[in-house]
C-alpha cells in the first residue's frame, strides 16, 4: 500500500534501480506542489550493507515526512534494526527492493495500518503480532506497544544479531510469553469461558510461544500465519474454527488493564 502515491513509489524505485549495487537513502518531503522524494547521500562506510544520513541533510529544507532506504539483495521486510530506527525517527519508513530481486517494489511501515483482512504477510509489518495490535486498536481503541523483532526471533533466542537475510536472532524477550503481562493481559484458567478479544498463545513448530490469535466469537479465531519466509503476499489473515488449533494453544490471556 503506497503511503504518498504511486508517483513517489516510482521515483524511489527508479533511484533504487539506478543504484542497485548499494543501499540508497533519502526522504519524502512535502512542498508547495505536494510530496516529493529527495535522494540523499549514503554516508555509511559500507554502502552495500547499510545506510547513514546526516541529520542536517534530513532536517534541512522542507519538512521530512518519511525516511527511505533500500535492501539491494532483500529481504522484503524490515530488519529488527530497521524497526528500532523507524520508531526512534517517529516517521514512516519506505524500503525499496530493486528490480530483479524477489518481491521487487516499495513497501511502507510505521504509518497507517493496512486493511485488516486483505493484507499479505510481511514480518514486522503485517504479521501475527501486528494483527493483534491492529485488532485491539480498531475494535477496542487500545494501543498496544510494537516491539522490534528479527525474522525467526523464536529460533534460538539470543543467538546473535541481524544478518543480511534479516534472520539473525538479536537478543530480545520472548515476544509473547515475556511481555503479555506488561501489556495489560492476564493468563486465564482453562475453565474460564472465552470472551471476544481473548488471545490464544500458541507454539507452532517451535519451543516458545511464536504465534497468537484473537477469539472473535462463535467458536472462531482470527490470526495471520507466517510461511517459510518473512514475506508471503498471498498469506492473508483468516477466521477459522478455534478447535482446529487447540493442540497448538499453550494458554489464553485477556486484556484487563
Amino acid at each position: 500500500m503506497s503511503m504518498f502515491g504511486h508517483d513517489i513509489d516510482l521515483a524511489i524505485m527508479a533511484y533504487a534501480n539506478d543504484n542497485a549495487h548499494e543501499e540508497i537513502c533519502g526522504v519524502v518531503r512535502t512542498g508547495s506542489h505536494g510530496p516529493y522524494f529527495q535522494p540523499l547521500p549514503n554516508q555509511a562506510v559500507d554502502r552495500t550493507m547499510c545506510f547513514e544520513m546526516s541529520e542536517q541533510d534530513v532536517f534541512s529544507g522542507e519538512h521530512a515526512k518519511a525516511i527511505v532506504h533500500s535492501h539491494p539483495q532483500g529481504p522484503a521486510f524490515p530488519s529488527r534494526h530497521d524497526m528500532v530506527q523507524q520508531q526512534a525517527s517517529h516517521l514512516p519508513w519506505a524500503i525499496a527492493i530493486p528490480t530483479g530481486q524477489t518481491h521487487a517494489g516499495v513497501f511502507w511501515f510505521g504509518g497507517t495500518p493496512a486493511p485488516l483482512m486483505t493484507r499479505g504477510y510481511r514480518h514486522g509489518v503485517t504479521d501475527c503480532y501486528a494483527l493483534i495490535r491492529d485488532w485491539f486498536a480498531s475494535q477496542r481503541q487500545i494501543n498496544l506497544p510494537d516491539y522490534p523483532r528479527a525474522w525467526e526471533w523464536w529460533v534460538g533466542i539470543g543467538a546473535g544479531d541481524d544478518d543480511s537475510e534479516g534472520r539473525g536472532q538479536h537478543h530480545q524477550a520472548n515476544l509473547y510469553r515475556d511481555n503479555f503481562a506488561a501489556y495489560g493481559f492476564r493468563a486465564l484458567d482453562d475453565d474460564v469461558p472465552r470472551e471476544i478479544g481473548d488471545v490464544a498463545m500458541m507454539r507452532i513448530l517451535g519451543q516458545v510461544i511464536n504465534h497468537a490469535a484473537v477469539w472473535v466469537g462463535q467458536g472462531l479465531i482470527l490470526h495471520h500465519l507466517a510461511g517459510r519466509h518473512g514475506y508471503a503476499p498471498h498469506r492473508l489473515p483468516r477466521q477459522e474454527p478455534a478447535e482446529r488449533w487447540y493442540r497448538y494453544i499453550d494458554f489464553w490471556v485477556r486484556y484487563e488493564a
